[in-house]
This record gives structure tokens, C-alpha cells and sequence, in this order.
């Protein structure tokens, strides 16, 4: 792994290992915080490409607290990009 800093500008992340076309890549602290943003605003099943968009429009916007252990296809949207 090389030292990536995250696509998010208010993180200081810079070891990060997930790389998606179109964002960038984003350390696991932004991962989680977009996977309850997606929670606590109730969005349902996104496809690859809807949760990309969203994951952009999440960067540019700021991030959440806290991760419960719903929304595991979230997860498995980030594992496809490590």
C-alpha cells in the first residue's frame, strides 16, 4: 500500500488503500462515517455507480459520526475497490 491521502478534504487521512474511478481513493474513517451518513438519512439499496455518485457528493460535503452494523453491502462496495 502506498501513502494516498483521502479524496475528502477536512481529513487528514493519508494511508489510504481504497481507490474508486471518479472520487479518488477514501480511508476507512470516511468510509464509515459516509456508511451511517447513508443510515441516518435512510437511503435504500444503491447500485455501485448510485453509491459512487453519492460517496462524491458525501466527500465534498463533510462527514457523520458512529457506524451500526446495517448497510453491509456498503462494505462490500469498498472491498471491490481495495
Amino acid at each position: 500500500m502506498g501513502v494516498k491521502a483521502c479524496s475528502n478534504t477536512d481529513c487528514d487521512n493519508i494511508m489510504c488503500d481504497t481507490y474508486i474511478n471518479a472520487v479518488g481513493y477514501v480511508c476507512i474513517d470516511c468510509q464509515k462515517a459516509f456508511k451511517q451518513h447513508l443510515i441516518s438519512q435512510k437511503v435504500g439499496f444503491l447500485n455501485n455507480y448510485e453509491l459512487a455518485k453519492e460517496l462524491g457528493w458525501f466527500l465534498d460535503g463533510g462527514l457523520s459520526s458512529e457506524t451500526p452494523e446495517d448497510y453491509d453491502y456498503i462494505d462490500e462496495f469498498f472491498r471491490t475497490y481495495k
